[in-house]
């Protein structure tokens, strides 16, 4: 740009023009070197995998104990909750090492100190139940967390149904 032939307040303006033209240049330049010595990203690899008949496919390890569920403002076992039960007391017995803990839950209505209460109540019901299956008492501790941690998070019967529950957490 010819800056001689023009007045001092465009001269300066041309300049500063030029100027920051200049820089922002520079920096295009520099961030196109950069990525020119750098080289783009690779693209990762994929490879499929189809196992052989010698080839062990390892699936990921599943809860072994299963939860239980209760009715509305219910510690009693259900027909449902002792057919559970009955399978963990089997799981239990072919591990008797594993300690667990039994948990009460509870849905949102209610208040709290009465679904700490009944999250207690439910836990010791599902005790009661392993200790006369067979699994000795002192594998077992008991918690209510009432409505405090819910399962699913929602103000809805279903949200309700899956939060009322006993929960059997192995801690070898």
């Amino acid at each position: 740009m010819e800056t001689r032939n023009k007045r001092p307040e465009e001269r300066q303006r041309a300049s500063a023009v030029g100027g920051w033209g200049r820089a922002a240049c520079g920096a295009v330049l520099f961030v196109v070197g950069a990525v020119l010595l750098a080289g783009c990203p690779k693209k990762p690899v994929v490879r499929s995998f189809a196992p052989t008949k010698s080839a062990k496919v390892v699936l990921p390890a599943q809860e072994p104990l299963k939860d239980v569920f209760f009715g509305f403002n219910q510690d009693e076992l259900s027909p449902e909750a002792r057919k559970t039960l009955d399978a963990n007391i089997q799981w239990l017995k072919a591990n008797p090492g594993v300690r667990i803990t039994v948990a009460g839950y509870c849905d949102d209505r209610g208040t709290e100190d009465y679904n700490l209460v009944l999250g207690e109540r439910r836990a010791k019901a599902v005790r009661a139940y392993l200790v006369a299956g067979g699994i000795d008492p002192a594998r077992i501790s008991t918690k209510s967390y009432g409505k405090e941690r819910p399962f699913v998070l929602g103000n809805d019967p279903a949200a309700w149904k899956a939060n009322r529950r006993a929960r059997i957490v192995a801690a070898q």
